[in-house]
């Protein structure tokens, strides 16, 4: 059966099944909008919108299940809703001296690292 191998290939190697999520979202959200080509992003995705709501301006629109690209390089973040296939936001990502605007450590959000 492919899908029990394609699981055991996910159970063996958790990473190698993010890297290709990140590759295929990158590829996805690249068709739409240009996005920076030096740097690989910190893909967030908003699990309690309601809750990033009130820790960002960035998240105004977010629903659950969005996607959020984060480029530190190139101080850009980009909103992505996968159930439309639309990018909901392109903002600049700023630093304050506490944290990232937009940060992944945002509450109501799960990060995926690269």
């Amino acid at each position: 059966n492919n899908l029990q191998a394609q699981l055991a290939s996910v159970n063996a190697n958790p990473q190698q099944a993010v890297d290709r999520q990140t590759k295929s979202l990158i590829a996805t959200v690249g068709s739409i909008i240009q996005l920076p080509t030096n740097e690989t992003p910190t893909v967030a995705e908003v699990s309690d919108a309601a809750q990033a709501k009130t820790q960002s301006n960035f998240f105004a629109s977010a629903e659950n299940g969005d996607k959020a690209l984060l480029y530190v390089n190139a101080k850009q973040a980009i909103l992505y809703r996968p159930s439309t296939n639309k990018v909901i936001l392109q903002a600049p990502l700023t630093f304050s001296s506490q944290a990232a605007t937009g940060s992944p450590a945002t509450p109501g959000t799960t990060t995926t690292k690269r």
